[in-house]
């Protein structure tokens, strides 16, 4: 599995969202689920891979193992003065 592609020795775990190689396949990158994978799994879920590319691949140098876990919130925020400038239907004056 890892020995034709780096990325794919993520692709079996359990919570694994994504996995790709960049930089020339000098660093490996797996996205988890937050909801699925604690912060003590995604440690262990790093070494396990990076022990499997080890064990199946022969390459010089290293190769880095990032295990990203994360969730994002966003909200817009907007100035009740830009509203307060223009009249009931018509957009703001920044906006024309």
């Amino acid at each position: 599995m890892a020995a034709e592609r780096p990325h794919a020795a993520g692709d079996g775990e359990g919570g694994v969202e994504r996995a790709f190689a960049v930089q020339a396949g000098r660093d490996v990158r797996v996205m988890v689920s937050p909801s699925l994978v604690d912060d003590a799994q995604a440690a262990a879920l790093a070494r396990e891979i990076a022990q499997e590319i080890s064990e199946e691949l022969t390459f010089p140098g290293q190769i880095r193992v990032t295990v990203v876990r994360e969730s994002r919130a966003v909200e817009i925020a907007i100035s009740i003065w830009k509203w307060m400038a223009c009249p009931p239907g018509s957009a703001p004056l920044s906006w024309q």
